[in-house]
């Protein structure tokens, strides 16, 4: 039980460094059966789901796999992992190949502390060329939102 208190006092204390980064409509998830996702957050009209981490230990695959299978379920556009430590080789190859931001909860800290926006933190992030690229969620949005303009399925002259 007291590391179930633990996590929960870890995640208010991340959903709070969010709201002082920027984020609006913070919240946690339900406890048990999140689906990998801890914290729901709007940022700059961009959804995010984030999984907390309070381990003594550094972050592997598990972590970053949870939460990008949140992505969808949660229609959020970006995922991150927040950890008091650091990740693994692994985890870092698999955020950066999924877009999925992984942050250390020390430099959340500093960034309120230098009273950074949210967008100046993750402009330091680093990630593979294609990041141009929209995401699934974003990408199936648009076209939903084409379909409903032209009331039809689009063709390719209705973008």
């Amino acid at each position: 039980m007291e590391n179930f208190t633990k996590g929960i006092e870890f995640q208010e204390y991340c959903k709070s460094l969010l709201q002082k980064l920027g984020f609006t409509h913070v919240e946690l998830t339900r406890l048990g059966g999140d689906q990998g996702a801890d914290i729901l957050g709007t940022y700059e009209n961009t959804r995010y789901v984030f999984q907390c981490k309070d381990h003594c230990r550094k972050q592997g695959n598990w972590s970053v796999q949870e939460v990008i299978g949140s992505k969808s379920i949660y229609k959020a556009a970006r995922a991150g992992v927040i950890s008091r430590t650091d990740f693994t080789p692994r985890a870092i190859d698999l955020a950066r190949a999924n877009y999925c931001l992984l942050i250390k909860s020390n430099d959340l800290e500093a960034a309120v502390e230098r009273k950074e926006p949210f967008s100046f933190f993750i402009s330091t992030c680093s990630f593979p060329p294609a990041l141009q690229m929209e995401h699934d969620y974003d990408v199936i949005r648009k076209y939903e939102e084409v379909k409903r303009r032209v009331g039809h399925v689009p063709q390719r002259r209705d973008f």
